[in-house]
């Protein structure tokens, strides 16, 4: 008898934390993605990375209006940046497929998935550029989008192709 009292008030606590957590995780995240300010205006508490000049809803109407005055760029720290990104990712290597990397009848491997496979045809082979499209090019925006379908009537598609170089 003492042993079922037990467990039902473990289980009985159990459900409750977990209620509890719940609902503080709701809240937390209500908070952090909308919150009123000043007169009560609609704001983003997180901030925004790039320059557009509003965010939009859905339906067009402007949430607020970002203000960018003041804003000066780091260039030291975009340099830093820009080479620790450059240890990892050559553009020119690893994002462009060019004429002189593959030969027709080569077989392409996937790098997520190494066991699917692409044979390189005479025709594909003709339609790869000489040189990289990214030789010796810098953009000054660039968008890296995902594909898992979360952009699907996101609003997204005019800022998207606002930016000179878009990473899918």
């Amino acid at each position: 008898m003492r042993s079922i009292r037990k467990r039902w008030t473990i289980c009985t606590i159990s459900i409750l934390l977990i209620v509890y957590k719940t609902k503080e995780i709701a809240r937390t995240e209500e908070h952090q993605e909308t919150q009123l300010i000043g007169d009560g205006e609609l704001c983003s508490s997180r901030p925004l990375i790039n320059n557009s000049s509003k965010i939009i809803r859905k339906g067009g109407s402007s949430i607020f209006q970002h203000s960018v005055e003041g804003w000066k760029i780091n260039s030291s720290l975009v340099l830093e940046i820009r080479k620790n990104i450059l240890r990892f990712l050559d553009a020119e290597r690893d994002i462009s497929v060019v004429k002189s990397s593959f030969k027709p009848g080569d077989v392409l491997h996937y790098v997520l998935d190494r066991r699917r496979t692409l044979n390189v045809s005479q025709e594909l082979h003709s339609l790869l550029p000489e040189v990289s499209p990214m030789k010796n090019r810098r953009f000054k925006t660039c968008a890296v989008v995902g594909n898992s379908g979360i952009l699907l009537d996101s609003g997204c598609g005019k800022e998207i192709d606002s930016h000179d170089f878009v990473i899918r």
